[in-house]
């Protein structure tokens, strides 16, 4: 295969990850600044939904929704530094990546090792995720067999 080749493939995934990020943009646009209600400039406190006393839904309402926007912000954010470094990819694809300027190879690896270390922790919160659940499961068992 040739370097157009592998230029013009590169290209086209880089411009899927540039309509995947709008789609993330305009989903983050809606929840921060939609008609309904001005969601960033809300204070999402337990007792804006209840007062005081105990409101369990309340506080699992705040705690999903802070946990979704957040995903969704990091994963604009993660989205936004992988199409720049595909843009100088297809750059390195026709020149030859040795023949790139330095501070864009720099810059290319600054973002690979960030997804790097972001992929890593998210590695190890779904593994412990997981041993929770193994450990309640098992704790579940024992329960039901007393």
């Amino acid at each position: 295969m040739g370097s157009g080749a592998s230029a013009s493939d590169i290209k086209r995934a880089r411009a899927t990850l540039v309509r995947f990020r709008q789609r993330i943009d305009d989903i983050l646009m809606s929840l921060e600044h939609g008609p309904q209600n001005e969601v960033s400039l809300l204070e999402l406190s337990r007792s804006a939904f209840s007062g005081p006393g105990t409101f369990a839904e309340a506080d699992g309402l705040h705690q999903q929704f802070t946990k979704v926007h957040t995903h969704l912000t990091t994963l604009s954010r993660t989205l936004n530094e992988q199409i720049e470094a595909m843009g100088i990819a297809v750059i390195g694809a026709n020149v030859g990546f040795d023949n790139l300027e330095d501070d864009l190879k720099a810059r290319f690896w600054e973002i690979q090792n960030r997804a790097e270390a972001r992929y890593e922790e998210q590695d190890e919160a779904r593994t412990e995720h997981k041993q929770g659940k193994s450990k309640q499961a098992t704790g579940d068992d024992k329960q039901a067999t007393l």
